[in-house]
């Protein structure tokens, strides 16, 4: 998952956690470019393959 539009809906989720005391979890990394994109979008924690 990358580009623009991704971003923006995985940033609002994270924003949406943040506000209601909860914490973005994603799934499925597989690749060091996987790792970033969640971290930059806002994600606390991250799980796959690439661990």
């Amino acid at each position: 998952m990358a580009g623009g539009v991704s971003q923006q809906v995985v940033q609002s989720i994270s924003h949406l956690a943040r506000r209601t005391g909860s914490h973005l979890l994603c799934e499925g990394v597989a690749t060091e470019q996987e790792f970033y994109f969640p971290l930059e979008c806002g994600a606390r924690y991250v799980q796959g393959y690439f661990f």
